[in-house]
């Protein structure tokens, strides 16, 4: 019978080999677990303020109907009408200047239809985002000024609030080599509310409007 039998030096040279094999592995497996990790450890609040400072990050193409009813010192209204919030984060230049485009179509009427307003709301400016991931949904609040148009005219700088609670999440990826947090929001379905300050503009009513935020199409 044969028998073979490997010296010292020959164990010492399999058992580097296997450590090798073994480090390997570890070291795949740790960077796998920690880019994980990071993008587990983005919570509401860190990401909030990472959006917050850095809102021209976020791409946002949200919109959707709207639709409610709206009672105020002049009676009941039936509301309806569509709305569009964009911040286009390519457009840097733009950004900058002007972070969010929110455009809005308004249209109350009463309902025996003696009385409607159309009013064309643009020219949104932010002067302050709150923007937060809850669970499985989010939560957006931009607080700023706009123009309101009817037939009797326009009026400038009146304060403006847009509150959305959508059931898709923000998430967001991190660049291992620069840091950098690229968040991302694609709708999948809510509600909007629209705030006018009827102390600045007293004739679209004391109460906001909503409506429904459309879930977006994934091409």
């Amino acid at each position: 019978m044969l028998e073979f039998r490997i010296t010292l030096p020959i164990q010492m040279i399999v058992l580097a080999v296997v450590m090798i094999v073994i480090l390997s592995l570890s070291f795949s497996i740790f960077t796998t677990s920690f880019a994980q990790n990071l993008s587990n450890d983005i919570n509401a609040d860190s990401l909030n303020n990472t959006l917050a400072e850095s809102l021209k990050k976020l791409t946002i193409n949200a919109k959707g109907p709207i639709v409610s009813m709206q009672n105020d010192d002049n009676g009941t209204w039936i509301i309806w009408g569509d709305w569009n919030l964009v911040n286009n984060a390519s457009d840097g230049a733009k950004i900058s200047t002007n972070p969010l485009s929110f455009l809005a179509t308004i249209m109350k009427v009463k309902p025996d239809n003696t009385e409607s307003i159309t009013y064309k709301i643009y020219n949104f400016k932010l002067d302050s985002p709150f923007i937060k991931t809850v669970g499985s949904s989010s939560n957006f609040v931009f607080n700023g000024t706009a123009t309101i148009k009817t037939k009797a005219g326009e009026s400038s700088q009146v304060p403006i609030k847009i509150a959305i609670i959508d059931s898709a999440p923000i998430t967001a990826s991190i660049d291992l080599e620069s840091g950098s947090v690229n968040p991302s929001w694609v709708p999948k379905g809510g509600t909007i509310s629209i705030f006018v300050d009827d102390k600045v503009f007293p004739e679209f009513g004391s109460s906001p409007v909503y409506g429904i935020v459309k879930k977006a199409k994934i091409s």
